[in-house]
């Protein structure tokens, strides 16, 4: 309390304390976000930016140069200097091992040994992350229930370089999965949720267990049969629950849906009328875990807030 008086009259240096913005980008468009200086979700400014067929395609950035201009642009126009990223679910893999328990052991080493028997990558090739999330007696040993993310090396270099290239210093990023449950998924939630991520040309779904992303499903996708390539990639995530998932929070207990908001309402309406009788199916919040939306109106329509997850994720872990 003492610290947090003190800095009321004596404040951090701006370049100490920076305005948070956030960027996720798809093959079809750029959003930034800007929320106030660390402690403040205030002031908040949104972009949108379409993106010209090729510059984006399968999520990897195909055209650095025109997407530097648009990010230098962009920039300019929130007057920043610092930003953090997402990385698209199309480079990021997570998977769950159980490793044994040693005292005062290091799992980074173990989990190395991991990472080319569970994900498509080389080792020299991944950047990896870990989350332990239980202790499990087994045989009278010990072993530990951990979450893996695996992301591809050269395309989170190729994010940091373009935005070092647009002046921008970044800070920090994260899978666009699990930015999405940051600003979607109440803090105080706990078991396991469904998360359905939905575009033109794809369609993702999380398996959310204590706000932690453990599974990633991906689908691309056509106009033609959108509902029905859903509904197959839906039955398949929920065969994977029963099949793997241990313990009794393997039930999904509520659905969110969030993206593009035309494909939105598609899926809302199948899932209610095919598959969710016993779910509890919900449009998302993308401001859960920013501000109410009962005492406070964002310019943003909410239609297109709901492709704003992963850019308004990446920077609400610090909210």
């Amino acid at each position: 309390m003492i610290a947090q008086s003190f800095f009321r009259h004596f404040p951090s240096p701006q370049f100490l304390n920076p305005p948070r913005v956030g960027i996720s980008f798809s093959d079809q468009s750029l959003k930034m976000v800007r929320l106030g200086h660390s402690g403040s979700t205030f002031p908040i400014d949104t972009l949108f930016v379409p993106l010209e067929p090729g510059i984006v395609v399968g999520g990897s950035i195909s055209k650095p140069d025109q997407f530097v201009k648009i990010i230098s642009e962009a920039s300019k126009k929130f007057n920043v200097k610092y930003a953090s990223f997402t990385i698209p679910d199309e480079f990021t893999y997570f998977y769950k091992v159980f490793l044994p328990t040693t005292k005062g052991g290091d799992l980074t080493e173990s989990i190395a040994f991991t990472i080319e028997e569970n994900v498509p990558l080389g080792l020299a090739d991944t950047l990896f992350d870990f989350v332990p999330v239980s202790i499990n007696e087994k045989n009278n040993t010990h072993e530990v229930e951990t979450v893996v993310v695996a992301c591809a090396k050269k395309e989170i270099d190729k994010i940091s370089e373009i935005l070092l290239s647009s002046g921008l210093e970044p800070l920090s990023c994260l899978p666009e999965s699990q930015a999405i449950t940051e600003a979607i998924i109440p803090k105080d939630t706990s078991g396991s949720v469904c998360v359905v991520h939905v575009r033109e040309n794809r369609i993702t779904i999380y398996l959310v267990r204590n706000r932690l992303v453990e599974f990633v499903t991906i689908r691309n996708i056509n106009k033609e049969d959108y509902e029905q390539t859903f509904l197959d990639e839906y039955s398949k995530f929920i065969e994977y629950l029963e099949k793997y998932q241990n313990g009794l929070d393997k039930n999904i207990g509520q659905v969110f849906i969030c993206g593009e908001f035309e494909y939105v309402k598609q899926i809302a309406s199948v899932m209610k009328m095919s598959l969710a009788s016993n779910n509890k199916t919900a449009l998302a919040n993308v401001w859960t875990n920013i501000f109410d939306i009962s005492k406070y109106t964002p310019e943003l329509s909410y239609e297109i807030s709901l492709s704003f997850g992963g850019a308004i994720g990446v920077v609400a872990t610090n909210v």
